[in-house]
């Protein structure tokens, strides 16, 4: 066994040298690679045909770690996001659940649909995220 006091100097400053750029290298493999995996969602919800709009759109990754919470505006678009206003995904399979918000003054929506759209753990609805941009629309009924 070596003992560090009797390594010359120039190893030990070799390896301080080294340090900063291997961990640049690591740091700039490891952004190139989570990019890869991340996608932004947005879409439109069209109910009966038509632009359904004060939608609440709730995505549940399935297997967890991704979690997103969109509302429809008057045309029936939605952008997701989660947190503090992150619009970054895990790529994945996602289960989807559409409900009406709560109307002004806190009156429920007279529009019921079914739970296998509304219930995100009974949701039959399943989409694929994908790197970069997505553009989901989703069509529900109310029959």
């Amino acid at each position: 066994m070596i003992a560090t006091s009797v390594l010359p100097r120039p190893t030990r400053r070799a390896g301080r040298c080294l340090t900063p750029f291997l961990a640049s290298l690591c740091l700039a493999g490891f952004s190139g690679c989570s990019s890869s995996k991340i996608g932004e969602i947005e879409g439109r919800v069209l109910l009966d045909g038509e632009p359904a709009k004060q939608m609440q759109v709730m995505y549940r990754r399935i297997g967890g770690g991704g979690d997103g919470l969109g509302v429809t505006g008057p045309d029936g678009r939605y952008v997701l996001y989660h947190g503090r206003g992150k619009r970054d995904f895990p790529v994945g399979e996602y289960t989807v659940a559409i409900a009406p918000l709560e109307a002004e003054g806190g009156e429920r929506s007279k529009l019921r649909l079914p739970k296998t759209i509304t219930d995100p753990e009974q949701s039959t609805l399943k989409k694929t995220v994908n790197a970069g941009s997505n553009v989901i629309d989703l069509e529900i009924s109310s029959k």
